[in-house]
């Protein structure tokens, strides 16, 4: 298989008119919070990095960091911020545990899934300048379709903190952005190409279209979120990151799935009309690369 840029794919236009994944194109799965040593392993992680132990609510924890350990480098990441194998393999286990569970009970499906996501925190700290309009607001809003993700893809994201408000994600409904997505891709002619790397192209169209911005603006709410549930969405739902002005931090975690079947029929599909594989930051989005060598109920 090659590992560039897809091609031919999918066909746009028939991508964006296809029904949602879910009944309103987000759904959710909830568990014990004891089921799962997350909070443990992410306390022994911020303990490890500051020499910091963490007693109370994690949302707290900038009260109690220096503040070297929040400001962010040059990739717009703070110190405590990696792919959870950089952390610990027990994260890892954790992790590819919860995933076993998730497609075992809820998704009732094997599940291809993301080796290596990255635990993020988000301290109420300025953003970085990427992703700014002239006005300096931030425009960090995007459908990771366009990064060239599958559109049978399930993105998931849960929270180790109580997030609302600024410092949670905020997310369009599904019927909203879906004209959003459509809009955009108007502009690009339907080029799956283009659509496919076009995160930056999406963010132009936001600093220089102000009725483009504002139908995506308007369009985005805060997704409440508390430690114990895992948000589950279509892939096509534009999301975003806003500026946390808020007196909390947000932790969380975000990754991808997709159903074993769906996997096989796409990269069959790859290999029999030999299109060119997606995928980001130099790894192609197949098993043993971007995704984990193995599916979940390996993990069962």
């Amino acid at each position: 298989m090659k590992i560039n840029m897809p091609q031919k794919l999918y066909d746009l236009r028939l991508e964006l008119a296809k029904p949602f994944l879910f009944g309103e194109g987000h759904d959710q799965w909830s568990f014990s919070g004891e089921s799962f040593k997350f909070l443990e392993e992410i306390k022994n992680h911020i303990a490890s990095q500051t020499g910091i132990t963490i007693a109370g609510p994690l949302e707290g924890i900038h009260r109690e960091l220096p503040m070297d350990f929040q400001t962010l480098n040059t990739d717009g990441l703070n110190a405590l911020t990696k792919p959870i194998s950089q952390i610990s393999r027990e994260l890892v286990k954790v992790y590819c545990s919860m995933v076993a569970r998730m497609a075992k009970d809820h998704l009732k499906s094997d599940v291809v899934f993301e080796s290596d996501p990255f635990l993020r925190f988000h301290f109420p700290i300025a953003a970085p300048s990427t992703y700014r309009g002239f006005d300096g607001r931030l425009l960090a809003y995007h459908s990771d379709t366009l990064f060239g993700d599958y559109f049978e893809q399930i993105n998931c994201w849960m929270a180790f903190s109580n997030c609302d408000a600024s410092n949670t994600m905020q997310i369009a409904p599904m019927t909203e952005s879906l004209k959003i997505l459509t809009n955009f891709s108007e502009s690009l002619d339907f080029d799956w190409d283009r659509y496919a790397s076009g995160r930056r192209y999406f963010f132009e169209k936001l600093r220089d279209d102000n009725d483009f911005s504002q139908l995506v603006t308007s369009a985005c709410y805060p997704l409440m979120a508390t430690y114990g549930t895992v948000h589950l969405f279509d892939p096509r739902f534009v999301h975003g990151t806003s500026e946390n002005k808020e007196n909390t931090t947000r932790i969380s975690l975000d990754f991808r799935v997709i159903k074993v079947s769906d996997y096989e029929r796409i990269t069959a599909k790859a290999d029999q009309i030999d299109i060119n594989i997606p995928g980001f930051n130099n790894k192609a989005y197949t098993k043993g690369d971007y995704f984990h060598e193995n599916s979940a109920y390996n993990f069962i």
